[in-house]
């Protein structure tokens, strides 16, 4: 009979580097893959290529952001001046009328501001022949009482007509003469006002 003897396994073997029958580390093999491409030419000059198109189209995006952004501080300061501007047109109007309310509380207890208002128009009339005086019913029989005392020093030959008119308000006159007329009622004059002073704001 034949006898077979069986090796038991080798203790401390290791395994030789170029063996045919080493297996390659997936790591390693990931690793050599990964080099091999990076240092192919032709893929590296697509890849820098595509870094630079990424960097040119974050730049136009980076721009396009900064455009919109001075667009709308440019919108938002137009639009700021323009508030302002509309407060100071709302706070003019109502000064002028409160002005108005003054005034005419003032007019109610002073029967003397129409022989003022009077007066003063009266010195742009001062070489008209005729004038015709128009007020309201309550200041006619005021302006009749110092009728002759209107005319300025030095007026000769001048005549003076008070009429009455409802259309008038208190405290204000229009004057008539052959040559022109002089609207001194105290609304024109408050208007007269308003519209100077708006034209100050829009310089």
């Amino acid at each position: 009979m034949f006898k077979i003897k069986f090796f038991a396994p080798l203790k401390n073997a290791r395994w030789i580097p170029g063996s045919s029958r080493e297996k390659p580390s997936p790591l390693n093999s990931s690793r050599e893959k990964n080099t091999h491409n990076y240092q192919n030419p032709q893929r590296k000059s697509f890849y820098s290529q595509g870094l630079v198109k990424k960097q040119k189209e974050e730049g136009k995006e980076i721009e396009t952001a900064i455009g919109m952004l001075k667009k709308a501080i440019n919108e938002i300061e137009l639009e700021k001046r323009k508030m302002i501007a509309e407060g100071e047109r709302e706070i003019l109007k109502m000064v002028l009328a409160i002005a108005r309310k003054v005034i005419k509380k003032e007019i109610e207890v002073d029967s003397d501001i129409i022989l003022r208002v009077t007066k003063d128009a009266l010195r742009q009339v001062a070489d008209a022949q005729k004038i015709v005086i128009k007020v309201n019913p309550l200041d006619w029989k005021r302006i009749k009482e110092v009728e002759k005392e209107l005319l300025p020093r030095g007026s000769n030959g001048n005549t003076i007509q008070v009429e009455m008119d409802e259309s008038i308000k208190r405290g204000g006159c229009i004057i008539n003469t052959e040559r022109e007329t002089i609207d001194a009622r105290i609304d024109q004059q408050i208007r007269e006002i308003e519209k100077a002073l708006m034209e100050i704001e829009g310089e």
